[in-house]
């Protein structure tokens, strides 16, 4: 065995016994490893004619038992925005003169949920609410009608002959479901639902809140998101009715009975408009959301204390202002390498560079592959056309990298013109991308066309693509970062690697289709 294969096993031995003493002595497990499910919900209002300004409010999702607000960042326009807590929820408010007339603001939270399920007894009394906080959710208002004569016969007709309060509950609520679902438009009070038999979240929701209050069970409603992944315009409400010292959800919409879905977004409660603005002025709002992995939140709880892990690197980092995001990926900017070295040393694939790819897939994780690709295509192409004149002008080398580096930095900032013209903000990141890497790879695209011609290019730009999108998602994938975050050693693996691969002396696997009719006669 030669030294750099000794070395490697003596490196990969050393890891694997360290990472059994994480696991078997220092308490180290799997699921603190794992990532968990998570949710990007962006929130986009669009204004205009708003001459005297602007006024735009709306609720924020704030942290509670069952959700957790990981990140909320805002797009104001210039506008400046107040967020203030309120007894229904954490509002936020842009108010101010904009740049213009016309505009867009937004936020997007990164969100982890999780289900809940109430288990009921059989029987709870109902009593009169001791708490004076309560009283309110007994009271009638405009568009919650318990004293109402159709509510009140209503609920005569309906409600159970004994005071247990889930008899009550119970009856009231399978009623409200059987209703077919109307779709929205405005306002539906408690009465107007009760006549139609039919009605949207919200007038659903209002009648079930004035039969649970006519029989003296404290009552609300409560308004959000359920998140389903795409573009929506629909909002949510449900109802809470008080059960032994808990607010027990009832949803008769969704057909969810003391039950939280894990992607029911909760926003405020009462009955509050989603959104308010300055009357006169013309406004929508849109929501886009994805679903997202997330790093373990026990991962830090848990691996704080043990020896061995980059979780005290990962504080400091953030105590000067990096966020993780940017760590993980400078973390697995090696493993990117190495998966290049395999494609190169082992496949036979030829790229633009040897580590130009990993530097463009890390890159595309503010903007996106598609977007990332699309970048990297473009200005490629740009600077190899201009590569032509400046190569027949005889432009020395050092000016030459000049010229084309302006090309990609205007081709960039054109991205973000066309970012706000067309409403695609995912583009205007392309301006993130490291300047130097795009016009080295660029001026390695035009070298390959002066020598080796158009088609060979071409195909080396397929083979660096491809190589972009594969090592773009390994290095993206959540569980891979958090295994690196918690056991650093396993970068001695990745020298462990290279060490072997710096010594590959077999067929490269392209190698095997070039040379396959030679193959097949010896």
């Amino acid at each position: 065995m030669n030294i750099p294969h000794l070395v490697a096993l003596v490196l990969t031995t050393f890891t694997s016994v360290l990472i059994a003493l994480k696991f078997l002595v220092w308490d180290y497990r799997f699921e603190y490893l794992l990532p968990e499910r998570g949710y990007s919900l962006i929130v986009n209002m669009h204004f205009w004619e708003g001459e005297e300004g602007v006024r735009i409010s709306t609720w924020l999702p704030a942290n509670d038992a069952r959700q957790l607000v990981d990140n909320i960042s805002f797009e104001n326009m210039g506008i400046p925005i107040h967020v203030e807590p309120t007894e229904y929820g954490t509002r936020a408010i842009w108010e101010g003169m904009p740049p213009s007339s016309t505009g867009k603001i937004a936020y997007n939270a990164v969100l982890r949920l999780k289900a809940v399920r109430y288990v009921l007894p059989d029987s709870v009394p109902i009593t009169e609410p001791r708490m004076p906080t309560l009283k309110e959710f007994l009271r009638e208002t405009p568009t919650i009608q318990v004293n109402h004569p159709a509510i009140v016969s209503l609920h005569d007709s309906l409600a159970p002959r004994t005071n247990n309060l889930i008899a009550h509950v119970k009856r009231f609520y399978e009623y409200v479901a059987s209703f077919e679902n109307r779709p929205f438009k405005g306002t539906t009070d408690a009465v107007t639902a009760a006549l139609l038999e039919e009605a949207s979240c919200n007038g659903k929701s209002r009648l079930l809140v004035a039969l649970l209050r006519r029989s003296k069970i404290p009552a609300r409603l409560v308004g959000g998101i359920v998140l389903t992944a795409g573009r929506k315009r629909t909002a949510h409400q449900w109802v809470e009715a008080f059960i032994q010292g808990v607010w027990v959800p009832l949803d008769p919409t969704n057909h969810h009975f003391a039950y939280l879905p894990e992607n029911y977004l909760k926003l405020y409660v009462g009955d509050q408009p989603l959104f308010s603005f300055k009357k006169g002025m013309g406004f929508r709002y849109e929501f886009e959301i994805q679903y997202i992995t997330l790093p373990n939140r026990f991962f830090a709880q848990h691996l704080t204390e043990h020896p061995f892990n980059a979780y005290k690197a990962w504080k400091a980092f953030q105590e000067n202002g990096i966020p993780l995001s940017l760590l993980t990926i400078v973390l697995m900017l090696p493993v990117g390498a190495i998966v290049i070295s395999i494609f190169r040393n082992v496949v036979g694939m030829q790229t633009f560079g040897t580590f130009l790819p990993a530097l463009i897939a890390a890159a595309s994780v503010t903007t996106g592959l598609t977007y990332g690709l699309i970048g990297f295509l473009t200005v490629i192409t740009l600077v190899s056309i201009l590569y032509y004149p400046l190569e027949k002008w005889h432009i020395t080398h050092n000016p030459r990298m000049s010229i084309m580096m302006v090309a990609v930095v205007s081709a960039l900032l054109t991205s973000g013109w066309l970012a706000q013209q067309f409403d695609i903000s995912n583009i205007t990141y392309l301006a993130l991308f490291p300047v130097a890497v795009l016009t080295i790879t660029a001026e390695r695209m035009a070298q390959t066309i002066m020598e080796d011609g158009l088609k060979k290019a071409l195909w080396v730009t397929v083979q660096t693509a491809f190589v972009i999108i594969v090592v773009y998602e390994i290095m993206t994938l959540t569980s891979l970062q958090s295994f690196f975050l918690a056991m650093p050693e396993l970068y001695l693996v990745l020298v462990s690697i290279g060490l072997v691969l710096g010594r590959w002396t077999g067929i490269r696997l392209f190698e095997y289709w070039r040379f396959r009719h030679l193959m097949k006669n010896l």
